[in-house]
């Protein structure tokens, strides 16, 4: 752990970036004596005019200058580009010696990813001679942006673009309608943003610009218009579209009412599953001629050659409480709901194709009669009873992607999704793409909840390891993330401006991290829409799953475990337990910080006497200690009981989403 330097005072963690500190890490790297010293920022390149090369080497000039604050100068950094039929699309090898650097790479894309590992090795003003052979185990790493539920505007998602560029993502998937917006402007149905978005929305110029902006960075955009469930927003403007005849506009699709009998978890499932949820009709031709329309019109604005057509949580009470619908399905021999949503699909699929695209679906959309061109994106939890069988997906030839593990709003630690159980190490994967959905998000906290964690699933999808060390991971993890911070992203922004509300907090407020799973989008859902939160500026918005607090404290606990030197834990506790002093203050949070108050200083007085009569009890109230307050939950509960235990259990492989 040399790269990691401890500061106790509260709880402080410094990470140092280095040529070991990688993400994604390379496939390999040899670290060489010696290293490059950086005179400026500048950076010159010879072997290659392509523009998206000189772009791309215009960035990691600013990146560069960000990182040393060196100015541009004549003494340049030279790179020699090399680019090799004989290597593939995306792979590229890098060496840097006295000279400078030398990188060879398959394409365009495979120098611009090569680049964005060289501006990643800038450490102190000098870049390590190194040599590094890298390639994608999968070709289609992907980033799921919901806009639809909360507005992320164009420069936080320019932003988080920049960071997908240094985490070598390639796939920019926006999630552009559903129930809550319509986001998007349509000129030949204007009333779809109009009447359908609040008001937020991106114009087709905007759009267009951050296409280009994409492709500058190697980076493809495909849109999703989700139907046909999720589209309250598209009758909005468009009631004739619906299965069900009434006035509509944006919003969520399950709306709880003050003062009826609050809703228990059971009570919501239930509802979701009987609901007459806003449902396009696919019976009527003039869907078919609508959506026509509007694929065409969006095909001059994603030229990618993938359009994302949804077919998820539809339940089909809708169709099935309409006459026409029913009768339609009678005189066309289709048994039941299911087989219509197949119908639906066919008529959806052949739209988009006639404009030259490939369709993407959500796995409920996958049987045996789906076209074997589709593409399947797979995102239900195993864990959460049966799912989509990959066999049958592998059996019938369909491409695959796959988010099941990668859904960033389950809120869980970044080591569960490098490790991802579900995500399979071959076939039938492309690949894969975190999902970020914003019910609970805004576009002020949008950036702490995506990053650091979608850098463990970029590795995951890069390096794609089979097995991995959890503290090397965090200490790169870390220090990836102080780079992206460095260079333009604002993940931490929210949670300072939060943070600075509660002064001297923070040692132990950084312990906190978020419940995971469904608890908290579930717990939101019983409680009546109005009252539900308009902005995200609580503790449990910005505090996150990975705290960079917790970890030290882990690596102290593993050095005091094998060392058997308490004054260094003792230490840290009464640091904790002054600032958990101070944030009694929280109302919101103090069950949790009544616990650790009352649990830390008999940890203290134990580690000092270690009266074995005392271990028992002591571990009893540590688990009873461990329970959530204000949809948060300490993040040191297993560290604390393994110091009177003497044994620290591993991270959890799998984490309860209930």
């Amino acid at each position: 752990m040399k790269n990691i330097a401890f500061l106790w005072l509260g709880i402080s963690l410094s990470i140092q970036v280095s040529a070991q500190s990688l993400m994604p890490k390379p496939q390999t790297i040899q670290l060489n004596n010696g290293k490059y010293s950086l005179i400026s920022s500048s950076i010159s390149v010879t072997g290659s005019t392509d523009q998206l090369i000189i772009k791309a080497a215009k960035r990691a000039e600013k990146r560069i200058a960000a990182l040393t604050a060196l100015p541009a100068g004549a003494k340049k950094l030279a790179i020699q580009v090399q680019l090799k039929s004989d290597l593939k699309k995306e792979a590229y090898s890098l060496a840097v010696d006295a000279k400078g650097a030398k990188l060879s790479a398959g394409s365009v894309r495979g120098v611009m990813e090569g680049l964005e590992t060289l501006t990643q090795l800038v450490e102190n003003k000098s870049i390590p001679y190194v040599t590094i052979v890298d390639e994608p185990r999968f070709e289609w790493r992907g980033l799921m942006i919901d806009v639809a539920r909360h507005f992320i505007t164009l420069d936080v998602i320019k932003r988080n673009v920049d960071a997908m560029a240094a985490a070598k993502l390639n796939i920019l998937h926006l999630h552009l309608t559903d129930d809550e917006g319509f986001r998007i402007e349509s000129k030949k149905y204007p009333k779809l943003h109009e009447l359908g978005s609040g008001g937020q929305y991106f114009t087709q110029a905007q759009m267009k610009e951050l296409v280009a902006y994409c492709a500058d960075r190697g980076i493809d955009v495909y849109p999703e218009f989700d139907l046909p469930g999720h589209s309250q927003s598209f009758f909005a403007g468009y009631p004739e579209l619906a299965s069900e005849k009434k006035e509509y506009k944006p919003g969520p699709r399950f709306k709880i009412e003050a003062g009826v009998k609050p809703m228990n978890m059971m009570a919501i499932m239930q509802m979701m599953n009987t609901a007459p949820t806003p449902t396009i009709d696919p019976t009527k031709e003039n869907t078919y001629t609508f959506l026509a329309g509007l694929v065409s019109e969006m095909k001059s604005i994603f030229p990618f050659a993938y359009f994302h057509l949804g077919l998820d949580e539809s339940n089909g009470v809708a169709w099935k409480n309409n006459p026409e619908i029913v009768a339609f399905m009678a005189e066309k021999k289709i048994a039941n709901v299911h087989e219509l949503q197949d119908y639906f699909l066919q008529r959806f699929d052949a739209v988009v194709k006639k404009e030259g695209y490939k369709s993407v679906v959500w796995e409920e959309a996958f049987n045996a009669k789906t076209p074997a061109d589709i593409t399947v994106q797979v995102w239900k939890p195993s864990m959460m009873g049966p799912g989509l069988s990959l066999d049958a997906i592998v059996k019938q030839g369909n491409p695959a992607i796959d988010s099941r593990g990668f859904y960033l709003d389950h809120f869980m630690p970044s080591y569960i999704h490098l490790m991802n159980k579900d995500f399979t190490q071959s076939s039938p994967w492309k690949g894969g793409e975190a999902a970020m959905w914003s019910e609970v998000v805004d576009a002020e906290v949008f950036e702490g909840r995506v990053w650091p964690r979608t850098l463990a699933i970029a590795e995951r999808l890069w390096t794609n390891p089979a097995t991995a060390d959890i503290d090397e991971f965090h200490e790169r993890l870390f220090a990836a993330e102080a780079y992206l911070e460095k260079t333009g992203l604002h993940l931490n922004d929210s949670k300072k401006a939060v943070l600075a509300s509660f002064p001297n907090t923070e040692s132990f407020l950084n312990l906190l991290t978020p419940i995971k799973g469904y608890k908290r989008l579930m717990g939101d859902m019983t409680i009546p829409t109005e009252q539900r939160d308009k902005t995200y500026r609580n503790l449990r918005d910005v505090l996150r799953p990975d705290s960079k607090e917790a970890f030290a404290f882990r690596l102290q606990v593993k050095d005091f475990l094998k060392n058997g030197d308490s004054k260094q834990i003792a230490g840290s506790l009464q640091s904790m337990l002054k600032a958990a002093e101070e944030a009694k203050k929280i109302s919101s949070i103090q069950p949790l910080v009544n616990s650790f108050s009352t649990i830390a200083p008999k940890i203290i007085d134990y580690l000092g006497q270690k009266n074995p009569e005392k271990t028992s009890a002591l571990i009893a109230e540590i688990k009873a200690a461990r329970k959530p307050a204000a949809s948060l939950e300490l993040g040191i509960w297993d560290e604390l009981e393994a110091l009177v235990t003497g044994t620290l259990k591993d991270r959890p492989e799998n984490i309860p989403l209930m």
